[in-house]
C-alpha cells in the first residue's frame, strides 16, 4: 500500500469530484477560529512515486490561504483552524475565483463551495494530517448510525448538511477513533528537507502524533 495513500486520496477529493466526505457548512466560524503561526510555510509529503505540497500563507487575523499541489494540478483554498478541546482540525474551502464576462458570472453562481475537514498536529518541522474515512462514514449511514444531517450524492460524495455545532460535536466525539479518521500522514517543512535527494528524513521508527 502506498505510504501516502490516505493523504493523496484526500487531496484528490479536494481537486476532483470523488469518494470524499464534504460539508455544506464550516466547522468553525471566523470569530471562533484559532491561528497557529507554526502552520505557515511550505509542507511536503513524498515517497518513491508521489509528491504533495501544501503552502500556507496568512490571509486574515485567523485565516490562511492554502495552495495544494499534486501531480493532478494545483488549487487555492481558504483555510481555518478549529481547536476542539485538545484536538486541532483544519477546515478547507475552495476559493472561487471568477473570470470576466457575463457567462463566467452565470457559471460561478451555480457553484456552491463545500468544506473538507482533517485532524492535524503541527510541530516545528512536521505536520500530521488525518482525514475522515469515506468508507466508515458510508457504513454509518447504511446502518442508520450517522446522527447528523447528510446526503449521499450520485457521485458517491457524502455531503454533511449539519450545522456547525453538530459538526463540532461529531468530530470531537470521534477525534481519537481510528475507524473514523485515517492514520496520520506526515508532511515535512520544506526547509528541513536538506538531503541531496530531496527526501524527507527517515522517521519511520517514530509514531505519528
Amino acid at each position: 500500500m502506498p505510504k501516502l495513500r490516505a493523504l493523496i486520496c484526500f487531496a484528490a477529493g479536494l481537486l476532483l469530484t470523488g469518494c470524499e466526505v464534504r460539508s455544506l457548512r464550516p466547522l468553525v466560524t471566523e470569530e471562533d477560529a484559532v491561528f497557529e503561526p507554526a502552520l505557515l510555510g511550505t509542507w511536503i509529503a513524498k515517497d518513491d512515486d508521489q509528491r504533495l505540497t501544501m503552502k500556507f500563507k496568512k490571509s486574515g487575523e485567523k485565516s490562511y490561504d492554502m495552495v495544494l499541489e499534486t501531480e493532478k494540478g494545483a488549487a487555492h483554498f481558504d483555510a481555518r483552524l478549529a481547536r476542539l478541546e485538545s484536538s486541532l482540525f483544519l477546515d478547507l474551502c475552495p476559493r472561487m475565483e471568477e473570470g470576466e464576462g457575463d457567462s463566467s458570472y452565470v457559471y460561478y453562481s451555480h457553484l456552491i463551495p463545500t468544506h473538507s475537514f482533517a485532524r492535524i498536529n503541527v510541530e516545528k518541522n512536521t505536520l500530521s494530517l488525518s482525514s475522515l474515512r469515506h468508507d466508515t462514514i458510508k457504513n454509518l449511514i447504511s446502518q442508520g448510525q450517522l446522527d447528523i444531517g447528510h446526503e449521499v450524492l450520485d457521485s458517491d460524495v457524502i455531503l454533511l448538511t449539519a450545522g456547525t455545532p453538530d459538526l463540532q460535536r461529531f468530530l470531537l466525539q470521534h477525534a481519537e477513533d481510528a475507524d473514523v479518521f485515517s492514520s496520520a500522514d506526515m508532511l515535512y517543512r520544506q526547509e528541513s528537507m536538506l538531503t541531496p535527494t530531496g527526501r524527507p528524513p527517515d522517521l519511520s521508527n517514530q509514531a505519528a502524533p
